[in-house]
Parts: C-alpha cells; sequence; structure tokens
C-alpha cells in the first residue's frame, strides 16, 4: 500500500512539473503543496537512518541542497533572483529526496512525461485550430512557453529507434511529429532554431549509430516538409518579419523585435562595466531605468522584466559568480547525464539550453528548469539506464 502511494505521488508530482505548471494558473504554488504532503508521507513511511543514507549517496542530491541554500540566501539578502526561481529549487529538492527511493517504479516516472506532453499539445492545437488565435497567451509568455515543446520534440526524436518497431518507437513518432508542430505553431524564431539545431545533433548521431541511414535521413525530411507544408503561411510570416526587422536594423531603427534586443544587450553591457563582479542585485531595476534614460535607449524596454539574455541578465544583477552559476544550469542535462547512455540527449538539451538562452529568459523563472532536470534525472536513475535507485 505504502509504495501505490509513493507512486500515484511520483506520478502527480511529474506530471504536475510537465502539465500542471504551464496549463493551469497558480501551478507552482500547488507543486509546492504537493511537495510538502509528499514529504511529509516519506518522512512518516521512511526511517531517518535510510534517508540519510540516500541523501550521503548521492552527491546530486548534496548539490542540489547546497544550491538550494545559495539561492536562498542570496534572493534574500542580495537580490537578483526571482521568487519563482527560488520556489523551483525549493521544490526540486524535497521532490528529489523523495522520487530517489527504491519504491519509485518506471511506470510512475515515464508516463507523466508522456501525458504531459500529450496535454500540452492538446491545448496549443485547441487555442490555434478550434479557438482561431495565432498562438496562446492566455496563461503564459508564449517565448515562455515554446522552449516547452521544443525540449519535448527532442526528447521524442530521441526515443525513436530506427531499428526497433515497439510501442515506445511509434508513440515517440506521434509525438515528435505533433511537437514539432507546436514548435512552429508557438511562432518562437529563436526556440524553433535552437529546436532545429539540437534535433541535427541526435541526427548525426542516429546516422553514425543505426544502419538504415536512409530511411532516418529520408524520414526525417519527409517530417520537416510536411511539418513545414502545413504551416507555410506561418513560416513565410516568421521569414518575412525577420528579414524586415533586420533590415531596419541595418538602416539604423532598433525599435523592432530583435532592435529591442540589441538595445538590451547594449544596456546589460554597460551595467555589467559597472560592476562586474558583484552585480546589481536588488538595484537591477533602478540601474536599468537610469542606464535607459541617460542613453537614449527605448522606454519600452522598462516594461520587460529582464534583457533577453539569460548570461547578460545574471551577470548584471548577479555578477560574475552569477553567470559561471547561469553557464552550469544550461549544461546541466549534459553534466547528469554524461558516462550514461543518454549522453548524446543530454548533449542536445544543453546546446537547446545555451541557444535559447541568448534570446530569452525562459530559466530564470524555475518552471522550464524544473522540466529539463526532472527529465535529466529520470533518464539518469531510471530503469531505463540500467541502473537501480539507492
Amino acid at each position: 500500500m505504502i509504495k501505490h502511494i509513493h507512486n500515484l505521488l511520483v506520478s502527480i508530482s511529474i506530471l504536475w512539473i510537465t502539465a500542471g505548471l504551464w496549463l493551469l494558473e497558480d501551478g507552482l504554488k500547488t507543486l509546492t503543496g504537493v511537495g510538502i504532503v509528499f514529504l511529509v508521507f516519506t518522512l512518516v513511511t521512511t526511517s531517518p537512518k535510510e534517508l540519510l543514507l540516500r541523501i550521503k549517496n548521492n552527491k546530486l542530491i548534496i548539490l542540489s541542497l547546497l544550491f538550494t541554500a545559495i539561492v536562498i540566501i542570496t534572493k534574500e539578502y542580495y537580490g537578483g533572483i526571482y521568487g519563482s526561481f527560488m520556489r523551483s529549487c525549493i521544490i526540486f529538492s524535497i521532490l528529489f529526496i523523495c522520487i530517489y527511493s527504491h519504491r519509485t517504479n518506471n511506470l510512475s516516472i515515464s508516463l507523466p512525461i508522456i501525458f504531459g506532453a500529450i496535454l500540452n499539445i492538446l491545448y496549443v492545437l485547441y487555442i490555434v485550430y478550434i479557438e482561431g488565435q495565432p498562438r496562446p497567451t492566455a496563461m503564459m509568455n508564449p517565448n515562455i512557453y515554446a522552449p516547452l515543446f521544443g525540449c519535448f520534440a527532442i526528447l521524442a526524436f530521441y526515443f525513436i529507434k530506427p531499428n526497433q518497431h515497439n510501442y515506445i518507437t511509434i508513440t515517440s513518432c506521434f509525438l515528435f511529429l505533433s511537437l514539432l508542430l507546436c514548435v512552429i505553431l508557438m511562432q518562437s524564431r529563436g526556440v524553433l532554431a535552437a529546436s532545429m539545431f539540437s534535433l541535427c545533433i541526435l541526427f548525426i548521431y542516429k546516422l553514425k549509430k543505426y544502419e538504415h541511414k536512409i530511411i532516418i535521413t529520408l524520414s526525417l525530411i519527409s517530417i520537416v516538409i510536411f511539418s513545414g507544408f502545413m504551416n507555410k503561411n506561418r513560416i513565410e510570416d516568421l521569414y518575412n518579419k525577420s528579414a524586415y526587422e533586420y533590415q531596419r536594423i541595418i538602416e539604423g531603427d532598433l525599435n523592432s523585435s530583435i532592435g529591442l534586443r540589441v538595445q538590451m544587450l547594449d544596456v546589460g553591457l554597460t551595467m555589467i562595466s559597472e560592476k562586474p563582479l558583484i552585480g546589481h542585485g536588488s538595484n537591477y531595476k533602478q540601474e536599468k531605468t537610469k542606464i535607459i534614460i541617460e542613453d537614449k535607449k527605448n522606454q519600452e524596454i522598462n516594461s520587460y522584466g529582464t534583457l533577453h539574455n539569460v548570461y547578460i541578465d545574471t551577470w548584471a544583477k548577479l555578477g560574475i559568480l552569477g553567470f559561471i552559476a547561469t553557464i552550469f544550469l544550461t549544461i546541466l542535462p549534459l553534466f547528469i547525464l554524461k558516462g550514461s547512455e543518454h549522453w548524446v540527449l543530454g548533449l542536445s538539451l544543453s546546446s537547446f539550453n545555451l541557444l535559447i538562452s541568448l534570446v530569452d529568459t525562459v530559466l530564470l523563472g524555475g518552471d522550464y528548469l524544473l522540466v529539463i532536470i526532472t527529465i535529466s534525472l529520470i533518464l539518469k536513475y531510471s530503469t531505463l539506464n540500467n541502473k537501480e535507485y539507492a
């Protein structure tokens, strides 16, 4: 009975990370409640000796607790960190301790990821094709939501095994096609470009690993062409919009979407040059506003909470150590999966993170970080990787 309840809590937690955070209001607060319930259940049903041994034997748990403590102290005494990011770190540390157990079975950690992806796919398709909206905007910024589909698409493509025709490969093919469609529907140019680059890494890997090279190549080309054909008008609009904005930049007009990012980069570099070691902390907003006024930048920049570049934004807020920590967070999947059979997926996801972080700050909110770390750790410790839980 205890094992069944444990796995139910595991499934609810992971499903909430992959779907609840994105599709429901106050999803992070609800996940906090789930985490507390799970922690209480774990404390009641697990001996203190076993819990301490679980933490002691896993360096990643120790690192997550240490990192969470640093985040809390920095947030409370220096600033420069979003409250949602701090809560995400706390939730992750709690869930990691609870889920990393001999009681956890493979289905309770793999099925919620599949269901989470399907729920997000259905939501986007409903908004675009049933309600007729250009892209989802009601729940959150589409540029923050879009990376989730890129991450899922990379994961689905990875599990397509050309030499196997089982339910995993069939399900992965269906999900990959649907997720690639959603990536295009979200109309985020940075996510689309990062997805294509990261998928190319996996594509090259599959060409070297599997014998059916022609079949793999033709299948991928067919999927890309089909997705492009289904969204021909959207892709043309994105291309025309980008070409128009780049032309405006060449002519000296920096008031387009891309032009504003160029101005933000300039503002960020100025802020970094002022305090490269420690950053501006809680004075970040005031300093940013001052530079915008002094340098006669577009005042619209002040309406954005970040500088649309994770590395520049974090360095400006937290100094060089914040910048180094951000680099580490973006390559975390590779760090977690190195040495396992899934290392190339870690490389692909890390490449995706690095690229999207150049044009947006989805990592700073915490929701996306929870998804990335959860998927990476599941692959590291699940029975799919032929490893046992502590």
